[in-house]
């Protein structure tokens, strides 16, 4: 049935069908769209702004120089940005524009999201080579405004729902039109050559400094050899209707090709995932029409890997203890639960810091999709993985995600490393990998081999 005549005869048939869904084809833009809480293409436009990147900036000189000699002076004259220090603003400006901008030739429509809340901008030289915080861009912005070059909408934050939405901007259509009468269709803009990849968190998810060591400096060398291998090849997605309307909703901005490694916790032994380019976050039946220099693709994921890595922690491996079953995520007695909350249960007996906490997630992951479990349903499920999985117990909620984590982004920089040096340009999204159909032997040979150079004994299926 499809969408669109479903609704017709019946108001509430788009829900019925997305509820009626397969678990991973769930869309919650779409469910959002059905319940009447997206009504507009406005609110769409302002719900998947693009959020600000302070490491893009023009890279044309003629862009640079209408930046910095004819906007910055414009800026600088208004009421908002008197006083401010001039070569800070010129940097801020030029970040701000280069948003901007590619905002606007990513869609006309389109808004960016920006934080002007104090210190929520980071102001570390290491991430932030503009060195500009919230203030700063507040009052660029500001200006902007007072000269009706951009469009604003001042973001809120509710403290009793907890919830919120960042400041969004866009060009107001006269600047567009000057932009384009005096720089061309196209204003070239791109991330800086400087910019940081290996980023460290704290306990808040905000990057803090730290001191560079041999270590960082390997794992920065070899970033930047994958992502120069990704910029020289032809990454593209095959066209279809419904590809172009999933993007339309989601607002995936396909420019973003750029790998960064994200460490947790202010340590380096806990995350270090890959994350940053568009594919990343695609679902899966999106990736598989992705075209790697015009060569079809394979998805090559590890299965239960979490699993196997905590097998491997202790070393065993989890095939002596559970037998060579099809699917590590089926427990006897709970076929009838979805597989996807299985494996959530899975993953937060290992994750949790209680039974009590991961009761708690899974009927929380569970509700998100619209199923209620029923009284006592986690309850019994987590408690029948207690038992299957008694041989690990002693990792049992141990708060294991992020330390598991690093040793996944661990495995994926093995298999990155033996990519690169293969000229094999392969897409790493987390624990597995994108990779042309011609390439898909030899990458599952260096996925297999990567558990062993790094000896885990236990070495998952590789789907």
């Amino acid at each position: 049935m499809k969408e669109g005549a479903a609704a017709k005869g019946n108001p509430f048939a788009a829900i019925q069908e997305m509820l009626a869904r397969p678990f991973a084809e769930f869309d919650e833009i779409k469910f959002a769209q059905a319940l009447g809480y997206i009504h507009t293409d406005q609110e769409l436009d302002l719900l998947q702004a693009l959020r600000f990147d302070w490491d893009l900036v023009p890279t044309a000189d003629n862009f640079r120089s209408f930046v910095r000699d004819r906007l910055l002076e414009d800026v600088l004259s208004t009421h908002a940005c008197r006083g401010m220090h001039h070569k800070t603003a010129e940097q801020a400006l030029m970040a701000l524009t280069a948003n901007l901008v590619h905002v606007s030739q990513t869609k006309p429509t389109l808004h960016m999201r920006i934080s002007r809340t104090h210190g929520r901008i980071c102001t570390i030289q290491r991430y932030n080579r503009t060195g500009a915080g919230s203030t700063v861009y507040r009052k660029l912005i500001d200006g902007l405004v007072e000269l009706n070059l951009i469009e604003r909408h001042i973001g809120y934050y509710d403290r009793y729902r907890k919830r919120g939405h960042q400041t969004r901007i866009r060009l107001t259509d006269d600047m567009r039109l000057t932009l384009a009468r005096e720089l061309g269709e196209q204003h070239q803009v791109g991330a800086r050559e400087d910019a940081e990849t290996i980023i460290l968190r704290d306990e808040n998810k905000r990057p803090i400094d730290y001191e560079d060591n041999s270590e960082t400096t390997a794992m920065r060398g070899s970033l930047s050899a994958y992502n120069a291998l990704l910029q020289a090849s032809e990454i593209d997605l095959e066209r279809s209707d419904e590809k172009d309307r999933w993007f339309d909703l989601h607002r995936i901005d396909k420019s973003r090709k750029r790998y960064v490694r994200i460490f947790n916790r202010g340590e380096f032994d806990l995350g270090g995932r890959y994350y940053g380019p568009w594919w990343v976050s695609c679902p899966s039946w999106i990736r598989q029409h992705i075209r790697i220099n015009g060569e079809h693709v394979s998805e090559l994921d590890y299965s239960a890997m979490n699993v196997e890595l905590a097998y491997s922690r202790i070393g065993l491996k989890s095939r002596d203890v559970l037998g060579d079953e099809d699917d590590i995520y089926d427990v006897p007695g709970f076929e009838q639960i979805d597989r996807n909350i299985r494996k959530r249960a899975m993953l937060m007996l290992l994750a949790a810091n209680s039974r009590k906490q991961a009761v708690s997630a899974i009927n929380k992951h569970a509700l998100r999709f619209y199923i209620h479990l029923g009284k006592g349903t986690a309850e019994n499920l987590i408690d029948a993985l207690v038992k299957r999985h008694e041989a690990i117990s002693e990792l049992h909620f141990q708060d294991l995600s992020l330390p598991l984590q690093r040793t996944e982004s661990m495995v994926s920089e093995e298999v990155i490393r033996q990519s690169v040096e293969a000229g094999i340009p392969v897409l790493n999204i987390h624990d597995g990998f994108v990779v042309p159909v011609e390439e898909e032997f030899e990458v599952r040979g260096f996925m297999e081999g990567a558990f062993r150079a790094l000896e885990l004994e236990s070495i998952p299926k590789i789907k």
